[in-house]
């Protein structure tokens, strides 16, 4: 499936943000899809169908680009995640292009367009209102838990011997029950911090040379929206003035019927600050 836009200002505005809303609710909903931004289309004159009739790059097309990434986790439920941006311009140093947006299917729940709570799904070259037996269909089709790792700033504490206590929280994002789950903590630089303990993990190091790792297993299973606090990373940074207060830590997840996930984030442990930036979320087969 395609769409197309050709909006008149490189601005993400509230128009714009329901278009995209529709797009990614309607396209993941349906077989997956992509939009692109800067091309123009006309109906048809027999079949009435859009076809693309000719380009109108946007402006500022890599600040744009940014505003659409940066509103994509927010405008559905559950967000989608697993989508690809990618700017197309005539020669690398122009401003102006064309932005593709590439959503795929989900195999999850369906996804909600936040705006108006209303379910949307691809019919001819429109996004409509899913109808209730198809919103149905689609929530009894889900049989897969998808177990996402997380972080609460507000449990993250700052102890006053300089060490930091991260909870490691998993949450189920489908309505189908996650069981037999099993958890995975590595620490990507070790060399960056002066001591790293966990909570109800096993250190499994002895048997990841070179690596720090820690493993739990989940006694009882989880449903959608009732996240679980796994366990607790307990890390003290180093304090040398080479050593950025930066913490690459990646967390896999393991679930009967889910295929394995792997996400990779960069902590910043700085002072009284903590932020969490993605790096990368990945199935790992």
């Amino acid at each position: 499936h395609l769409e197309c836009k050709s909006p008149l200002s490189p601005t993400l505005n509230r128009d714009m943000k329901d278009k995209l809303a529709r797009a990614l609710s309607g396209f993941s909903n349906t077989a997956g899809g992509v939009v692109l931004w800067g091309v123009a289309t006309t109906p048809h004159s027999h079949s009435k169908l859009d076809v693309i009739s000719h380009l109108e790059p946007v402006g500022n097309c890599a600040r744009f680009e940014k505003q659409i990434r940066a509103a994509i986790p927010t405008l559905t439920s559950p967000s989608v995640l697993k989508y690809e941006t990618k700017l197309i311009k005539r020669r690398r140093a122009d401003t102006q292009g064309v932005i593709a947006v590439y959503i795929p299917f989900t195999s999850g729940d369906p996804l909600l367009n936040n705006n108006n709570n209303v379910f949307y799904f691809r019919s001819s070259d429109e996004f409509v209102p899913a109808p209730y037996e198809l919103i149905k269909r689609l929530f009894s089709a889900t049989d897969v838990p998808d177990v996402y790792p997380m972080f609460t700033q507000e449990l993250v504490n700052l102890e006053t011997d300089g060490s930091w206590s991260i909870p490691i929280i998993i949450d189920n994002r489908s309505t189908a029950y996650a069981e037999d789950m099993d958890v995975s903590v590595t620490i990507i630089n070790p060399s960056s911090c002066e001591n790293i303990t966990a909570s109800k993990f096993r250190d499994t190091s002895d048997i990841n040379p070179g690596m720090k790792v820690f493993m739990a297993s989940l006694e009882r299973g989880i449903h959608r929206g009732m996240p679980v606090v796994v366990g607790t990373l307990k890390v003290k940074m180093k304090t040398s003035k080479r050593i950025k207060r930066r913490l690459d830590i990646s967390i896999s997840t393991y679930a009967n019927r889910m295929r394995a996930r792997n996400v990779k984030y960069t902590l910043t442990l700085a002072k009284s600050k903590f932020t969490v930036k993605t790096i990368s979320d990945d199935y790992m087969y």
